[in-house]
């Protein structure tokens, strides 16, 4: 009978989970003003943490929300606020002290307006992958006719594929009925929300919806700034290798930057947009149900051992946090007006590059702005927006040993001031750093049945198939026996070392 060696990488999911909670905070408005109309609220994540506890997963963290509205004197007005947020999500897979990869992300906050206050609403939708501490499935000993007859089904998440693609999503879309005409475009937001995913053999449908924010400056003067919400369905195939129509699905869609160009209609009146922004879409597939068989002829039976214990070498996924303060300048395209005003900016931090050496991490990225502000000549709001490159080193323990590191920057206490003809941005950054080992460990699966042996006249045989690093110490190690006994079943390996692809004679 062969017994085949598969080898598996550490960081399988145990779970992957997919929620979304509803941020909301009331907003008190300067007393003495009143808030004629709400021109945009952009909302984005600060300090988001993750913990697992027994059959579900906690996340907390607060959305910073900006508002921009005019107020009865028909003057731009901005207020701010934090909206703490908590919400478990449910799975039970999932135990306490479980490493666990989250990904969130703010939709642009909607305002109702009420005396003396705003109330607002974001949505933060999750992505949650959970890692075993370290876990594997081992199975040890061999299967005869009876112990085949005695397998254990398993639970447990097996990547089958992952698969990435890009879609160009190009359309025009009418501005809604009693909004004014377009002069420009000040702040476009999009976000991308998954409708469906049909699994196929290698290909994952992908369906959807791109909800579309625009703050314009309108040509009529009496109402000078203007909101329109437009929403864009898209559907796309991705190539999943390995993917077949029983597996389940992850999938996260991200707009790129959004190309805006107002247009005329066919009156000819500034009341189309033309849009166009790349999708990047990533699908994952996920096998259930793996079954694993133990037999008796190492001495064991019953149920499948799974062991912390026996994933010697084979390092967990490590979870920190770290906190950085970075800087940078840009100048934007148009020359700046003298006696200009902020009104108000958002900083966002993308992360490029992450590169671990011994203890220590070097992040560069880039702090996206957008500003706000008030011509003083003219009255007019304007808006600005571009990007400054920043750096910085994090010195951090848990580091050690590791080959592949992910981190997230949430940006909190971050200003932009005007500085020459430019902006001087700072921001201080929330960094949670997720570094995994990525080792392949060992696991025995049962494979087709050979030549049929008997239990009771014959030795326990099993032939095992090589690794590239293997030796003859680790494989009488793994499976039970002696390395004098590994040789006198192998004599080939008496003068030469093992190589990947040996079939293996074990005898005990």
């Amino acid at each position: 009978m062969d017994v085949v060696r598969e080898r598996i990488p550490v960081e399988s999911p145990v779970a992957d989970l997919v929620s979304a909670a509803v941020a909301q905070v009331d907003v008190p408005v300067p007393e003495g003003t009143s808030v004629d109309r709400v021109l945009c609220c952009p909302a984005r994540l600060m300090n988001v943490s993750a913990e697992a506890a027994a059959g579900a997963v906690a996340i907390s963290g607060a959305v910073e929300l900006g508002v921009l509205y005019l107020n009865e004197a028909g003057e731009v007005a901005a207020l701010t606020a934090q909206c703490p947020f908590k919400h478990s999500l449910m799975d039970s897979a999932v135990e306490s002290g479980m490493i666990v990869d989250a990904r969130c992300s703010v939709a642009p906050a909607t305002v109702t307006v009420s005396p003396g206050s705003l109330r607002v609403e974001s949505v933060v939708e999750m992505e949650v992958s959970v890692f075993s501490a370290g876990e594997i499935m081992c199975v040890t000993g061999l299967t005869s006719s009876e112990a085949a007859s005695r397998t254990s089904p398993v639970r447990w998440s097996r990547r089958a594929g992952q698969g990435a693609a890009a879609v160009t999503l190009r359309e025009d879309v009418e501005l809604p009925p009693g909004l004014p005409d377009i002069s420009a475009v000040l702040w476009p937001t999009a976000r991308a929300v998954v409708d469906s995913v049909t699994p196929r053999q290698a290909e994952a449908q992908v369906s959807g919806t791109l909800v579309l924010t625009v703050l314009y400056r309108a040509q009529d003067g009496a109402v000078p700034v203007q909101t329109a919400d437009f929403e864009i369905p898209f559907s796309a195939p991705v190539s999943v290798p390995g993917l077949r129509e029983d597996c389940t699905t992850v999938v996260s869609v991200m707009p790129a930057d959004l190309l805006l160009r107002p247009c005329e209609d066919i009156a000819g009146n500034m009341r189309v947009l033309s849009v166009e922004t790349p999708l990047s879409m990533r699908v994952t597939g996920w096998e259930q149900g793996t079954r694993m068989v133990v037999s008796d002829a190492y001495g064991l039976s019953g149920e499948l051992m799974l062991s912390r214990e026996s994933a010697d070498g084979c390092a967990a996924p490590r979870e920190c946090a770290a906190q950085a303060v970075v800087s940078g300048s840009w100048t934007p395209d148009q020359t700046l007006p003298l006696g200009m005003r902020v009104v108000c900016s958002a900083v966002e931090p993308v992360v490029d590059i992450a590169e671990p050496s011994n203890e220590r991490l070097m992040v560069s990225g880039r702090l996206r702005s957008r500003v706000f502000y008030i011509d003083g000549e003219t009255d007019a709001l304007c808006c600005s927006q571009g990007e400054s490159p920043f750096e910085c080193a994090l010195d951090l323990s848990d580091l050690t040993g590791a080959t592949h590191v992910m981190v997230w920057a949430d940006c909190s206490n971050s200003s932009v001031s005007r500085s020459g003809e430019g902006f001087a941005v700072q921001a201080g950054l929330s960094l949670r750093v997720l570094s995994r080992s990525v080792t392949a460990v060992d696991i025995i699966t049962q494979a087709e049945m050979g030549e049929q042996w008997d239990p009771e006249t014959m030795a326990p045989l099993l032939l095992v198939v090589a690794g590239p690093d293997d030796t003859v110490w680790s494989l009488a190690r793994e499976c039970c026996v002696t390395v004098e006994t590994l040789l006198e079943a192998n004599p080939q390996l008496a003068d030469r070392e093992v190589q990947s692809g040996d079939r293996i004679t074990i005898v005990r």
